[in-house]
Order: structure tokens, then sequence, then C-alpha cells
């Protein structure tokens, strides 16, 4: 009896100190990709978060992706970030985190100045959560700029096509009446 009361507490101690015979569980493989993440591990936790993705578990899928992502943009990989949230988008959109996502994705067009994605995101973000004058002043000072440099280049009609833009789509923000000045 005394035999297998040790094996019983051997046993007991491997699965507590969650030795290789009792391998890591998605959960868990999360759980250190958050930690890592909160501590500015941001590869490590991208590492954990790919194990995860072996071993996912359903609940969290969706929030693994966002992690992922957001680790991404922290090491400066806009387009890999980019299209994760696109796939996290895309295949949950039933997702808790898809207003973060949209949010992530925007802040990258923003930073990449891509006017269009940003655009037809932002579109697509006001019909599901509603505007966001926040957004909506960042995206206007985005096509301002660009209005402004494809005017000072001669590029005239492309120029008033963006200052169109802001004073449609745009009419409330600080930058519509610049807008309307440069379309005369």
């Amino acid at each position: 009896m005394g035999k297998l009361k040790e094996i019983f507490i051997f046993l007991l101690i491997f699965v507590f100190l969650k030795n290789p015979l009792f391998p890591y569980t998605g959960k868990d493989y999360l759980k250190m990709a958050i930690k890592a993440h909160q501590n500015g591990f941001y590869s490590l936790s991208n590492q954990q978060l790919e194990k995860f993705f072996n071993n996912p578990d359903k609940e969290y899928i969706d929030y693994a992706y966002l992690l992922y992502s957001v680790n991404l943009i922290k090491l400066s990989k806009l387009k890999e970030a980019e299209e994760k949230l696109l796939q996290l988008i895309k295949e949950f959109p039933d997702s808790r985190y898809l207003e973060e996502s949209f949010r992530y994705l925007i802040f990258i067009y923003l930073e990449n100045a891509e006017v269009e994605k940003l655009l037809n995101l932002y579109k697509e973000y006001n019909k599901r959560f509603g505007r966001d004058c926040e957004i909506e002043r960042s995206i206007s000072q985005i096509v301002l700029k660009k209005g402004i440099s494809l005017f000072n280049s001669g590029k005239i009609n492309e120029s008033k096509e963006l200052f169109q833009v802001i004073v449609t789509r745009f009419p409330e923000s600080e930058f519509a009446p610049i807008g309307y000045y440069y379309l005369g």
C-alpha cells in the first residue's frame, strides 16, 4: 500500500510541475503569451501564441489573433499585423474583439497613410459601431495632408478629389474649411 501511495504522489508532483510527460494545453500557452506581452516581450509572446495556434482553445482564438497582431504592431511589423487583423475580422465577424480589431487596423492605415483603405475601413467601422469623432479627425488630417501634397506637386484634380472627401464625408471636421479653401 505504501508503494502505491508513493507512486500516486510522484505522479501528482509531475502534474503540478507541468512535466513534459504532461504537455502544456492551449490555455497554458495563451497565459504565457499574455504574461510575456504584459512584460514587453512581444516576440516571445508571439512564439507562445504560435504554439497556442497548434493547440487552440476555440473559446479564445479570436483574442489570440488580436494579441498576436498587437505584438506585431509593437514590433513595427505593420504589414503582418494588417494580415492577421483582416483574418480575424473575416473569420470571426461576431468576435467581442471586433471593434478593437478595426481600431488597430485603422491605426495601421493611418501610420502608412493608406487613404483609400482607411476610408473604406472607416465606412465599415461607422456602419457597425457608429461615428468616432477622434478617428474622423485623424482621417481628415491624413486626407488633408495627402491632398495638400498632391496640390503642391501640381496634381490639382487628384487633390480636389481628396478635399471633396473631407468636405462631404467629414463636414464637421476642423479640417473641412481648409478643404473648402482648396476647392476654391
